[in-house]
């Protein structure tokens, strides 16, 4: 199968995802039961197999097209979430709808994330995908 028709996109590294979760453990909160919490960079971009970079415009009004994001924390989960849910831990990439999520403004008093990522919080019945 050929690769040439992908598009490469803005994700944050597990390295990153698990520095994240420990900061937010330390200096932050939770996302409550059933929920996890997403960080995803503010520099937007979608690049496809070429090198062509699309357009924010463009790629986030693709209603066709799933986001994706990395976990970087879970909330508690109940155990039946175990069965339905199995690969699902920080650093996993999930895929979710256009409008999945809330926006969440975690407070940090040490550390100020605002300018490098925005963190979403999602409820367990968004995911579509987990990679």
């Amino acid at each position: 199968m050929s690769n040439s028709n992908y598009i490469e996109m803005n994700i944050i590294s597990k390295e990153e995802a698990l520095q994240l979760s420990e900061t937010l453990k330390n200096e932050g909160g939770i996302p409550s039961n059933g929920r996890v919490l997403l960080a995803v960079p503010t520099e937007k971009f979608n690049k496809t197999s070429s090198g062509i970079i699309l357009s924010p415009l463009l790629s986030e009004n693709n209603e066709g097209v799933a986001k994706k994001a990395r976990v970087v924390q879970l909330g508690p989960l109940p155990k039946e979430v175990g069965l339905d849910y199995p690969t699902l831990e920080v650093g996993s990439i999930i895929s979710y709808g256009i409008y999945g999520g809330k926006e969440v403004f975690p407070f940090l008093p040490n550390h100020d994330y605002s300018d490098k990522y925005k963190f979403y919080v999602l409820a367990l019945t968004e995911i579509i995908y987990i990679q």
